[in-house]
């Protein structure tokens, strides 16, 4: 029975490549930063308690400290004082040196965190104890944590490899299983000898005859029971990655289909023409039966054999199709041969639509992440959507010409019609900036209350205008007042023109100051100071108000 139509092999999901980088990231930082980390979990836990001795405790402090220690094949105890000590080359008083002198003269020098063990009381360790920081700044300093968290470093640099390799755009169906076995092969190395990270660990710990001493700063703890722990740890990890590894990826290194598409492999091919000739007809075999819906009744297996094996010859001997990539061979042939070859390039399409990386998912990440900035960190994600959508069309449109400069110039883009668009968005009858204003048009204080005949005098008033006449020279000539015989209002308007003592309110000194300053204000309006000798010459004539007359 033919092998059916295989789904398709799916990569290691953008959760889990993002996982890994992060989870990698963290680590790193972690173990760079553990013994600070430690210090500050002690530090905070014994300052809580009211214990005041710590690695950050000035180390003159601990001067003239005393406390009674056994030693073993002893019934008594000795009294220890602490004498002096030796600061550290690096300058961290965390790592600096004691010197104790016991009752019968003798002399022995510990480390900083040794002495603050010492000089601690079971009283104080029970309490410390009960302390959440305590215990966790306890396991972090544990060697077997420490050491699986480098283990966890190459773990990870390893599987990064693995995840990354399925981003790429020149990931093909045949290199997935290549891919795979590559690092499955990496997990059965580590079985057998540290990575780097480890190793550099291990370095570090037997440093000063296996003192467990990590970055020179942070002593290890239970140092014998941490190796054997830490060694079967190390053990289950990898077999279950193994396992996990092979479970996932089995359609792809067992599948019969996804063997067969090897063929396409130039790479992989026999350089002698003899070899290759008939070496891979049971792999186009296998890819015809899988594939056999695209072919009509008379494309029949031997045709599609003849063809790929006239096509191979071809690309065997010519060095310039041999020396492509796999890309930009198939696509050359697709492209220039598809007429001498079509049954047998047609496996060719068949096998490059297939779908078997990550990397369109990971732009569209990268696109998000473009457009939604930290300048622009209130966009909603309708908006974002739009303006991702967007992004994408407008490439698609680049792409196959239709937007380009050479089919739509600038003078091509529609303006008038965004334009109108927009007046239409805005009040109905209204131009201008005041189209869209979210409040009605204000009304200013001089317009309230007048009648129709009061605004209709208003405007003839303001029609009546006095010419600045002009010198010989081009000098300005002196603006003379106008007379009531100027200016002549009907009766209706004179009933409810101002009445002199209401014109009093604005005096001519101020009028004239406007006049000078290019500033005229409306009536019942304050006037504004005057700005020198010659402003406002450049303005055109003065509107006269009506209680100018």
């Amino acid at each position: 029975m033919p092998p059916t139509r295989p789904s398709c092999p799916v990569t290691l999901t953008l959760t889990l490549t993002l996982t890994l980088t992060i989870q990698a990231r963290t680590i790193k930082a972690f173990t760079t930063s553990l013994p600070t980390i430690a210090v500050d979990l002690e530090l905070e836990a014994k300052s809580t308690l009211g214990l005041a001795l710590n690695l950050l405790t000035p180390s003159n402090n601990f001067l003239r400290k005393s406390f009674m220690q056994k030693f073993d094949g002893y019934p008594r105890k000795f009294k220890a004082t602490v004498q002096r000590f030796l600061p550290s080359p690096d300058g961290v008083s965390a790592s600096d040196r004691f010197t104790l002198l016991y009752a019968d003269r003798t002399e022995l020098s510990l480390s900083k965190a040794e002495l603050i063990d010492k000089l601690t009381t079971d009283a104080d360790n029970e309490r410390l104890m009960g302390d959440s920081r305590w215990q966790l700044r306890c396991k972090i300093v544990s060697w077997r944590f420490a050491a699986f968290s480098y283990f966890m470093l190459d773990v990870h640099d390893l599987l990064a490899i693995l995840s990354k390799s399925f981003q790429s755009n020149s990931l093909v169906v045949n290199g997935i299983s290549r891919n795979v076995n590559k690092a499955l092969k990496g997990l059965k190395k580590l079985t057998e000898t540290p990575g780097s990270m480890e190793a550099a660990f291990w370095k570090e710990v037997k440093a000063d005859e296996g003192a467990d001493m990590l970055h020179g700063k942070c002593q290890l703890e239970d140092g014998v029971e941490g190796r054997s722990a830490f060694k079967e740890d190390r053990k289950q990890v990898l077999a279950a990655l193994n396992d996990h590894l092979i479970q996932r990826y089995r359609a792809v290194l067992d599948d019969p289909v996804l063997h067969a598409l090897h063929t396409f492999d130039h790479t992989s091919w026999p350089s002698k023409e003899s070899l290759l000739d008939g070496i891979y007809d049971e792999n186009i075999k296998t890819l015809y039966h899988a594939f056999k819906r695209f072919y009509e009744p008379d494309e029949t297996l031997e045709l599609v054999t003849e063809q790929w094996n006239e096509m191979a010859v071809e690309i065997n001997n010519s060095l310039g199709l041999a020396s492509l990539k796999h890309h930009e061979l198939w696509a050359r042939m697709l492209v220039h041969r598809h007429s001498e070859y079509p049954l047998a390039l047609r496996l060719v399409a068949i096998s490059l639509l297939l779908p078997v990386d990550s990397s369109e998912s990971e732009r569209i990440f990268s696109l998000m992440n473009d457009i939604k900035t930290a300048l622009r960190s209130r966009m909603v994600t309708e908006n974002l959507k739009n303006l991702m959508l967007w992004h994408r069309m407008a490439r698609k449109l680049e792409e196959d010409g239709s937007l380009s400069a050479q089919h739509m110039a600038c003078y091509d883009v529609p303006v008038m019609e965004i334009v109108e668009e927009y007046r239409a968005m805005g009040t109905a009858g209204v131009r201008g900036r005041n189209a869209h204003r979210p409040f009605p048009i204000p009304t200013y204080t001089y317009q309230a209350g007048l009648t129709k005949e009061a605004k209709a005098a208003m405007e003839q008033a303001k029609g009546h205008t006095v010419q600045k006449g002009q010198t010989a020279t081009g000098s300005p000539k002196p603006a003379t007042r106008p007379t009531a015989a100027d200016e002549v209002p009907t009766p209706a308007a004179a009933a409810e023109m101002p009445t002199p003592a209401a014109a009093a309110e604005v005096p001519t000194a101020d009028v004239d100051n406007m006049t000078a300053n290019g500033h005229f204000a409306r009536m019942g309006e304050a006037a504004t100071p005057p700005l020198g000798e010659h402003a406002g010459t450049h303005l055109p004539p003065r509107r006269m108000e009506p209680n100018d007359a």
